[in-house]
C-alpha cells in the first residue's frame, strides 16, 4: 500500500462530524461534505416518482427503483385516512405527512420545514440562492456544472 492509499485508508477510522443537510450522509473532511452536497443541487432529469429523487442518468434512476424500491416490502398499502392506495410500506409513511403536517426536513439558514428532502434542496436553490458551482477565479457560482465549464472558458479562458 502507498502512501496516498494509507492516508486515505485511514480516513475510514476517523471521526465523520460533517453532515450532509440534504441526506445526513457523515463524512470526515469538510471538503468532501461540500463535494457531495452538489450532487443534490445539479441539474436532475431522471426523478423517480416514488420518492422523488433525482439522477442525471436513466440507468441510475432504474438502479435507485431496483435497489431502493422493488427490496421493500412491496405489497401495495392502503391510507387508512384518504384511501389512496400506494405501492409500498415507504411511501405510505411519506405520504401520512400529508395529514400529519410533520416537517423532518429543517433548513439551516432560514425558519422553513418541509416535509420532503427534495422540496427543501429546491428552497435552497431558489430562496438562498445557493450556488453549488463557484469559479475559483472570480466571485460567480452556478447551480449547474455545465455552467460553470461554460463561464470558466468563456470569460476566464480555462477548460476545467
Amino acid at each position: 500500500m502507498d502512501k496516498g492509499s494509507l492516508r486515505q485508508h485511514r480516513f475510514i477510522h476517523q471521526d465523520r462530524r460533517y453532515e450532509c443537510d440534504f441526506c445526513k450522509r457523515r463524512f470526515v473532511m469538510k471538503g468532501a461534505v461540500r463535494e457531495h452536497v452538489r450532487t443534490h443541487l445539479e441539474d436532475r432529469t431522471f426523478i423517480c416518482k416514488e420518492c422523488g429523487a433525482g439522477f442525471k442518468v436513466d440507468r441510475t434512476l432504474r438502479s435507485h427503483i431496483q435497489n431502493v424500491h422493488k427490496n421493500v416490502n412491496n405489497d401495495p398499502q392502503t391510507c387508512k385516512l384518504c384511501g389512496l392506495v400506494l405501492n409500498n410500506k415507504r411511501c405510505l409513511e411519506r405520504h401520512l405527512r400529508t395529514h400529519s403536517g410533520e416537517r423532518p426536513y429543517a433548513c439551516d439558514l432560514c425558519e422553513a420545514r418541509y416535509g420532503y428532502r427534495n422540496r427543501l434542496v429546491s428552497h435552497k436553490m431558489s430562496v438562498h440562492k445557493i450556488m453549488p458551482h463557484n469559479c475559483k477565479h472570480c466571485p460567480m457560482g452556478f447551480r449547474v456544472r455545465r455552467d460553470l465549464l461554460g463561464h470558466s472558458l468563456e470569460v476566464h479562458g480555462i477548460h476545467v
